[in-house]
């Protein structure tokens, strides 16, 4: 389930603020390493195939999350380039809009965010 509920597209979103090459070389190694072999075992061609509820949920519901993603992401950064220059109430607004976001994409994968 976890594995359907993953984009690498928004895992380099996240992987790009840490400015970590090596991290990210890692990381998506072993995403697509664990993907591979998981679809292997289960004998699937994506994530849950063969989950008549369960997988058409997901798929539907990720555009979604991933915009909030792609929101989150872009205000951590945001934040971490121009949060001196940034006023107290500019500070405010962008943690708000990050909290919220952490919310939305527990609410939308139903387990975490």
């Amino acid at each position: 389930m976890s594995l359907s509920k993953t984009d690498e597209r928004i895992a380099k979103l996240y992987l790009s603020l840490a400015d970590r090459p090596d991290l990210n070389k890692k990381v998506l190694g072993e995403m697509a390493l664990t993907r591979k072999w998981v679809l292997a075992i289960v004998g699937d061609e994506w994530p849950l195939q063969h989950r008549r509820v369960l997988g058409p949920v997901i798929r539907m519901r990720l555009p979604f999350v991933n915009v909030l993603s792609v929101t989150q992401a872009l205000a951590l950064r945001r934040m971490r380039q121009d949060g001196d220059a940034m006023t107290p109430e500019e500070r405010d607004e962008y943690t708000y809009l990050v909290l919220c976001t952490v919310s939305g994409v527990a609410a939308g994968l139903q387990n975490t965010g």
